[in-house]
């Protein structure tokens, strides 16, 4: 993506913070403030998304800047303070599927799915096995049941309300209480269902295993004339999936009684993954972030620059201690 950053803005904020009794120079300020962003906004860094190979380079690079102006390590681990980030569920490697059929001269086809294309555990599905024999069109008690979405589909094509997501949980609700030990839901008709993995969703667990297979895997193991009656064996394991990030911390204490933080934040949206950009083409892009916050980064940097010189001059006129915190939109302050 295309990278601007407003240069005259930052570096009417890095003069008009400067403290030194002689204005800083703009013209001095530029050289830093351009090569800060430049690097942190490089398609190298890919969007500094937290928990990414580029959200680390630019860690590296800010604590390496903290070294050369002399700041004090105030992280948990020198300059980095890790955290964690909850980004909802995931399905584990344990989530497995293996249908067979068996066929009325005594052969059998069996097929095990691969996660994820053609097959996925909705978000609220309890964790657990699905095991048994299921039909099309025949709902027994204490066996899994075998869901066509397409008559709902079809019933629902010109209703601008249908929520089909809201449709299957609803009915998922209230499965067990009626013999399902697991639901398993497909669709065969030829009206698209837009059905994926959701793991932000954040509806209550239910009491059995809720899972979509692929129509093509029901359709493709089912011979013409036959009954689709199908065996199941499976595991569903669902789990948090977490992200792992730092802030970056630096510190100038000239041992005075009160203290001043000043922060901005670093990472940014990388390929736009999470869904918070205003991206629309289907292509992945690199969101560089110049303006957020590459150059906000870039300002801290420098500021810090002229506050540790100046305290380095005086012990009088600078009369703070001063945190430098690069921090993440997560961001969990390191002070009570």
């Amino acid at each position: 993506m295309k990278m601007k950053f407003y240069l005259p803005l930052l570096l009417l904020s890095v003069s008009a913070c400067s403290i030194s009794k002689k204005s800083t120079s703009l013209s001095k300020l530029e050289p830093g403030l351009r090569a800060h962003v430049a690097y942190l906004a490089d398609d190298k860094l890919e969007g500094r998304r937290t928990g990414t190979a580029g959200e680390k380079l630019a860690m590296g690079y800010i604590a390496q800047q903290f070294q050369k102006i002399g700041l004090a390590p105030k992280g948990t681990e020198q300059y980095y303070q890790p955290f964690s980030v909850n980004e909802g569920k995931e399905m584990k490697e344990a989530t497995t599927l293996t249908i067979t059929k068996s066929f009325s001269e005594g052969a059998a086809a069996t097929k095990t799915l691969i996660i994820n294309k053609e097959f996925f555990a909705f978000p609220y599905s309890a964790n657990g096995s699905v095991t048994g024999t299921a039909t099309t069109g025949l709902r027994e008690i204490g066996s899994p049941w075998l869901m066509d979405i397409d008559v709902v589909l079809e019933d629902n094509a010109n209703n601008p309300h249908f929520d089909l997501a809201g449709y299957i949980y609803e009915y998922s609700k209230t499965a067990k209480t009626k013999g399902a030990t697991a639901l398993l839901w497909y669709n065969a008709g030829k009206k698209e269902d837009k059905l994926s993995f959701n793991g932000k969703d954040k509806s209550p667990v239910l009491d059995i295993p809720v899972l979509y297979v692929s129509s093509v895997i029901i359709n493709g193991i089912t011979k013409e004339d036959e009954e689709g009656v199908f065996n199941f064996n499976g595991t569903v394991q669902l789990g948090e999936k977490m992200r792992s990030g730092s802030n970056v911390i630096g510190w100038v204490d000239n041992k005075a009684a009160t203290t001043v933080i000043i922060g901005a934040h670093f990472d940014h949206l990388g390929y736009g993954e999470d869904g918070n950009s205003r991206y629309e083409k289907k292509e992945a892009a690199i969101h560089n972030g110049a303006d957020d916050n590459a150059s906000g980064t870039a300002a801290l940097i420098e500021l810090a620059r002229v506050l540790k010189q100046s305290a380095a001059k005086t012990n009088n006129y600078f009369r703070r201690r001063v945190g430098f915190v690069w921090f993440k939109i997560f961001y969990r302050s390191p002070y009570p």
